[in-house]
């Protein structure tokens, strides 16, 4: 009766072992893949965020003080031969 009761519970014990494997072989295929995605949206925000600071320096860079706000106001030699190459470009 020893030896049976023994042998029942080591089976028991195998049968458990491999129910916990494949539930949890599940949970790290789906972990697995959340580390993934979640590296790939890292990666998207960080080429998103570059992006807006290159749009940034871009638009700063593009927006001159305008003659209305200061009538007395010059232009200085270096500033129209930065502008004048835009402006040559744009034109067809």
């Amino acid at each position: 009766m020893l030896n049976l009761t023994s042998i029942l519970r080591s089976e028991i014990s195998r049968i458990a072992r491999r129910e916990i494997k494949s539930e949890s072989d599940a949970l790290k295929k789906s972990n697995s893949r959340y580390r993934s995605d979640i590296a790939q949206l890292k990666r998207q925000v960080a080429t998103l965020e570059q992006q807006v600071r290159k749009l940034e320096k871009v638009s700063t860079k593009a927006s001159l003080p305008s003659p209305k706000d200061s009538p007395n106001s010059r232009w200085a030699r270096h500033t129209l031969q930065r502008i004048r190459p835009e402006e040559d470009a744009r034109t067809p």
